[in-house]
């Protein structure tokens, strides 16, 4: 399972926590020292927490596997913006809220 980092348009970012920078991308291996995998089981919960409180989050709702908001499990959604708005080039993204929680989730299809 990939957890909330994977699905975070901001993941990596200079709006991405530090926590999962430094994680998934060390300032340097020494010699002989293992190359990090991507985190499982409880040490992806931990990281998955970091996302959840992030005044950042902003995740691409058509990639995960159930339709639900990733931070509080809501199904319900309202559009923040009117109409869809151009990111790069000629992907558009329909921006939407959670109505429990407030955070943005975005998809490339009308919800």
């Amino acid at each position: 399972m990939k957890g909330l980092t994977f699905y975070c348009k901001n993941q990596f970012t200079q709006k991405c926590d530090n926590r999962i920078i430094k994680r998934f991308f060390p300032k340097r291996i020494e010699e002989g020292e293992v190359i990090p995998l991507w985190p499982v089981g409880k040490e992806i919960e931990k990281y998955d927490k970091i996302c959840k409180e992030c005044e950042y989050r902003y995740f691409n709702i058509d990639e995960l596997e159930e339709k639900i908001c990733p931070v509080c499990g809501n199904l319900s959604f309202i559009p923040s913006l009117p109409s869809p708005i151009k990111t790069s080039g000629f992907t558009k993204e329909y921006l939407y809220k959670c109505i429990n929680c407030k955070t943005t989730i975005y998809s490339i299809k009308k919800l």
